[in-house]
């Protein structure tokens, strides 16, 4: 297990490494983009030496267009990949939002260049015969690509259950991908004939074909090492704990406040993978402990886990934990409901270290039926002296804790005294975090300082 020496030599090396690797896969990216850019005036089609003017302008500025979309498209797969050396730079959330965030700017490039391509040729639809195949394909292409990020932007409302819609979401992604593939290979002189631009195109194809086979090996190399189920206790109302340990004494290294995905082998439950963060600490290695509250189609049944069950760990992933932050400034922790989790897996290992430091942590959950660990809080603030922990609840009064929201006045009283160079950690259902971050922006916390763990992936 990590010992509390490698931790801080992860965090030195990790904020002495991690801008320059940023900075390196940035501009190895704009490199390649540009290099895609540039067989548009490098490697002509000969049909465009018929254009002048405006028109031949046009058809160049929908060649760049449509090669920048397909590298972006390109770059899909690893950006979705839960690549551990990207999460280690990124964080996978923030790589999550960049593959969402890349598919809208995807689709907007491809919206255009088929609009800068029939324009010059004075007609706005594509010839209904064979020659046109590989147009014929670059507008499926289209159709596909809008379909995929509909369904992933409405998912509930056109494919209930998370699995179905994944293993459509890949199927969609690969068509997506060899459709590209064949309208660039096809559609233009450029790529139709033997030369530098054909050999790139299905230099990068083979390669992606490659990546995706690392990526799915990577996953099943985790199967060598499973967990079991040692006890699944009732922790609170829809909540439950899992502790889990290694079946061949091979636990995972993992920061306190990462989380990582999970198969169950449980004749109850499907084997689909799910993320989950650590409510256990690395400082305690001889148990690995999950919680987890009903709130879907699987979690609904997670109480039928069973002890001796087999469950198969891939991970750890993210970048929220105050390991890797400074070991010196004041922490505040805000959670709303099973969004505790990492700040349970956080303050058990400052615990075990007697840090000494101001740390205040604010729960918001519904009730107070809703809350667990009372125990433990109690064996954390016998050992951290400065320990603040206020219980917020917002459907009814508690004989303890505060009653309300987490608004802009609330926290303001709640964080009176609190350190303006503070840390703080949110973690919680999107909606609150995004406020809790307005609000606490506004009260003149740095938004550097804000580390943040959505309650979604």
């Amino acid at each position: 297990m990590m010992t509390t020496n490698d931790m801080h030599a992860l965090t030195l090396k990790t904020h002495r490494n991690r801008r320059f690797q940023a900075f390196v896969l940035i501009l190895g990216l704009v490199i390649l983009i540009f290099a895609a850019a540039s067989l548009a005036f490098f490697f002509e089609s000969p049909s465009i030496n018929y254009k002048f003017g405006w028109e031949k302008t046009m058809l160049r500025a929908a060649k760049v267009i449509g090669l920048i979309a397909a590298v972006l498209l390109l770059l899909q797969l690893p950006l979705a990949g839960r690549i551990k050396f990207l999460d280690r730079i990124f964080s996978l959330p923030g790589l999550y939002n960049l593959h969402r965030l890349n598919g809208y700017i995807i689709l907007m490039l491809i919206v255009v260049h088929p609009i800068l391509v029939t324009i010059p040729e004075d007609r706005m639809m594509i010839p209904f015969e064979t020659r046109y195949w590989p147009e014929w394909v670059g507008a499926a292409l289209l159709v596909a690509l809008f379909i995929q990020i509909v369904l992933a932007r409405w998912r509930t409302k056109f494919i209930k259950a998370y699995q179905r819609w994944l293993v459509f979401h890949r199927a969609l992604g690969w068509s997506i991908l060899i459709l590209l593939v064949l309208h660039i290979l096809y559609v233009s002189e450029t790529f139709e004939f033997e030369g530098p631009p054909r050999t790139a195109v299905i230099s990068v194809a083979i390669a992606v074909a490659i990546l995706w086979i690392a990526i799915r090996s990577q996953r099943l190399l985790v199967r060598k090492y499973p967990y079991e189920v040692s006890q699944v206790a009732l922790a609170g109302k829809d909540t439950h704990a899992i502790d889990l340990v290694p079946v061949h004494g091979k636990g995972l290294d993992y920061l306190p406040g990462q989380f990582a995905f999970f198969s169950f082998g449980s004749k109850q439950l499907s084997d689909e993978w799910h993320p989950f963060s650590m409510s256990s600490s690395p400082t305690r290695p001889n148990k690995l402990q999950i919680t987890v509250r009903s709130c879907g189609d699987w979690t609904n049944q997670a109480k039928t886990i069973q002890k001796g069950d087999r469950v198969w760990v891939h991970g750890p992933f993210g970048r929220f934990s105050h390991v890797l932050e400074s070991d010196e400034k004041e922490v505040i922790m805000i959670a709303g409901g099973i969004g505790i989790t990492p700040m349970l897996s956080m303050l058990k290992s400052l615990s075990d270290k007697k840090d000494q430091r101001r740390i205040t942590l604010l729960w918001s959950n519904r009730s107070a039926e809703y809350e667990f660990n009372d125990d433990e809080f109690e064996a954390i603030a016998d050992r951290l002296p400065n320990f603040i922990y206020i219980p917020v609840f917002t459907d009814k009064e508690e004989l303890k804790g505060k009653f309300g929201r987490l608004n802009l006045d609330r926290l303001k009283t709640l964080l009176t005294g609190s350190s303006k160079d503070a840390l703080i950690f949110l973690c919680g259902p999107p909606p609150m975090i995004r406020q809790v971050r307005r609000d606490l922006v506004f009260m003149g916390f740095p938004a550097s300082a804000i580390k943040e763990e959505l309650f979604a992936l």
